[in-house]
C-alpha cells in the first residue's frame, strides 16, 4: 500500500507540476502573446509620434513667415472732361501704423499665436488618446492573461481531480476532497466560458520592455519633472494665453502715420509735373479705458494657472514615480515567493520519490493547494508587469515620451534588434 500512494504522488508531480508552463503561463510573457491583430497603422499612437516629430518644424515655418511690411505702390489717373487735360499720379506710400507696418506686424503675430495654440490643443488631443489607446491595450492584454490562466487552471485541476479519484479508489482521498475540486473545476471552466475573445497582439519593444522592468531603473525624479515641465502642452498653452493679454486694443492701433514719395504728370503743362515727398499723420483723440489693468489682470490670471498647473503636474509625476516603486516592490516579492514556492515544490517531489515509510503526514493535499498557488502567482506576476506598464504609459503622456523606454536611463538594453 505504501508503494501504491509514493506511486500515485509521483504520477500526480509529474503529470500535474507543468500545466502552466504547457498552456504558455509563466512568470514572463512569452512569444505567444505577439500573435493576433496588430495595432492599426492609423491609430492615436502614431499619429502623436507624427505630430511630436513634426513641431519643431512646424513652428520654425511658422517664425519663418515675414508680415508685411507697409509698403504700398500708388498709381492714379484721370481725365478732365471740361479742359481735356489728363493727369497721372504715381508713387510709394509707407503706412506706419494702421492699415500699415504695425497693424500688419501685430496681425501676423496673432495669427502665428493662435495657430501655436490650436496646435498645442491638437497634440495634447493626441497625447490622451493615445495614452486611452495604450490602457484600453494593456486592459485587453489583461484579458488575455486571465483567458490563459483560467485555461492552465482548468487543465491543471482537470489532472488534479483525476488523481484525486485515482487516490480516492485506493483509499487515500475522500469524497468531499473530490467533490470540493470537481466544483472548483465547475467554477473555472463557467468563467473561461464567459471570458471575451480578444486577438490583440502585443508590441514586440512591450515584451522586451514588461519582461525586464525589475532590472531596469527609471531616469532619476528631477529630469522626469523638468521635462514635464519644459513640453507638456498645458503649460505651453497657458503661456501663449498669456501672450494674447497684449493684444488688448491700444491707441496705436488707431493711429495714422504714412511716408510717401510721389510724381505728377500732367499732360498740358510741364510746370505741374514733379516729385514731392511728404507724411501725413492722425492721430486718435480718444483711448481705450482700462487697458492696461485689463491686461495686467488677465496676465496675472494665466500665471496663476501655470502654478496651479506646474504643481498639479508635480503631484502627478510624485504619484505615478512613487506608485511605480510600490508595484515593482509587489512584483519583486512575488517572484521571490514563485522562487520560494517552486523550491517547496521541488521538495515535494523528493518525498514522493523517497521511499519514507515513517513519513508523518501524505504531501498529495499540500502539493494540489501549491500547484494552484504556484498558478494564481503566475497570473498575479503578470498583471503586476501590465499595472506597471500603466504607469509607464500615464509618466509618457506626462513626459510627452510616445516610447516608455525612453523613460529609463538603459535605453540599450532592451532595444529591439535592427
Amino acid at each position: 500500500m505504501e508503494d501504491m500512494r509514493r506511486l500515485i504522488l509521483l504520477t500526480f508531480l509529474m503529470i500535474g507540476i507543468d500545466p502552466a508552463m504547457a498552456t504558455g503561463l509563466d512568470a514572463r510573457f512569452g512569444k505567444h502573446y505577439l500573435e493576433g491583430a496588430p495595432v492599426p497603422a492609423g491609430s492615436a499612437e502614431m499619429q502623436w509620434k507624427k505630430a511630436l516629430a513634426t513641431s519643431k518644424r512646424y513652428n520654425r515655418l511658422l517664425s519663418e513667415i515675414s508680415p508685411f511690411k507697409g509698403v504700398y505702390l500708388r498709381l492714379e489717373g484721370n481725365h478732365n472732361l471740361d479742359s481735356g487735360r489728363d493727369l497721372l499720379r504715381y508713387g510709394l506710400d509707407w503706412d506706419l501704423f494702421a492699415n500699415g507696418r504695425r497693424e500688419a506686424q501685430r496681425r501676423h503675430e496673432k495669427t502665428v499665436l493662435e495657430r501655436r495654440v490650436q496646435f498645442l490643443q491638437l497634440l495634447r488631443d493626441m497625447s490622451e488618446r493615445a495614452a486611452q489607446e495604450r490602457h484600453y491595450l494593456v486592459d485587453q492584454l489583461r484579458t488575455r492573461v486571465l483567458t490563459d490562466w483560467l485555461k492552465a487552471k482548468v487543465q491543471l485541476v482537470e489532472q488534479q481531480l483525476a488523481q484525486l479519484r485515482g487516490a480516492l479508489r485506493a483509499g487515500f482521498a475522500t469524497r468531499e476532497q473530490v467533490e470540493q475540486l470537481r466544483l472548483l473545476l465547475k467554477q473555472t471552466r463557467e468563467r473561461l466560458q464567459a471570458q471575451p475573445d480578444n486577438t490583440m497582439a502585443m508590441p514586440a519593444s512591450w515584451q522586451l520592455l514588461l519582461n525586464q522592468l525589475t532590472e531596469l531603473q527609471l531616469k532619476p525624479h528631477s529630469e522626469l519633472l523638468a521635462r514635464t515641465l519644459s513640453q507638456h502642452p498645458d503649460l505651453a498653452l497657458q503661456r501663449l494665453f498669456q501672450q494674447r493679454a497684449d493684444f488688448q486694443r491700444d491707441w496705436k492701433d488707431d493711429l495714422e502715420a504714412r511716408l510717401y514719395i510721389e510724381r505728377n504728370e500732367t499732360a498740358a503743362s510741364r510746370t505741374d509735373q514733379g516729385t514731392v515727398i511728404g507724411f501725413r499723420v492722425r492721430m486718435p483723440l480718444e483711448r481705450p479705458a482700462h487697458r492696461e489693468e485689463l491686461v495686467r489682470l488677465e496676465r496675472s490670471l494665466y500665471e496663476d494657472q501655470v502654478q496651479a498647473i506646474r504643481t498639479r503636474l508635480r503631484q502627478r509625476i510624485d504619484q505615478i514615480i512613487r506608485r511605480w516603486h510600490q508595484h515593482r516592490a509587489i512584483l519583486k516579492a512575488h517572484l521571490y515567493h514563485l522562487n520560494t514556492l517552486e523550491r517547496s515544490l521541488s521538495r515535494l517531489a523528493r518525498h514522493a520519490r523517497m521511499a519514507l515509510p515513517s513519513l508523518p503526514y501524505s504531501p498529495d493535499a499540500e502539493l494540489r493547494v501549491k500547484q494552484r498557488e504556484r498558478l494564481d502567482l503566475l497570473r498575479d506576476i503578470l498583471m503586476e508587469r501590465l499595472q506597471l506598464l500603466d504607469y509607464l504609459v500615464d509618466l509618457g503622456q506626462l513626459a510627452q515620451l510616445p516610447d516608455p523606454r525612453d523613460l529609463f536611463t538603459e535605453t540599450d538594453r532592451f532595444r529591439a534588434p535592427q
